[in-house]
């Protein structure tokens, strides 16, 4: 029996804020997923006052760009996923 699923990361917000616990939890599961360590997210995000008043695809982007710093800044702490191979352990077959 297995009680922890990498891909499936649980969630527990500590404090809510109604307004942005949703992408708070998206981060954290998306980052607990990448770089399989806990991730503890906070945030007080408001995209009400970006161009188009906080749409869809606001928020979408909002999101790729915050998940592509973490992992950038975080590169060199994360893990491969478990029983993926690594660039050194493979070989290649002329």
């Amino acid at each position: 029996m297995q009680r922890f699923n990498p891909t499936q990361p649980i969630s527990t917000p500590l404090f809510t804020q109604e307004s942005n616990l949703e992408f708070a939890t998206r981060i954290a599961k998306l980052l607990a997923r990448k770089t399989q360590l806990p991730a503890y997210v906070g945030t007080s995000l408001n995209l009400s006052s970006m161009g188009m008043g906080g749409t869809p695809e606001e928020e979408m982007e909002a999101f790729k760009k915050v998940i592509e710093v973490i992992l950038a800044k975080t590169e060199h702490v994360r893990q491969p996923p478990p029983g993926s191979e690594t660039a050194s352990t493979t070989s290649v077959k002329a």
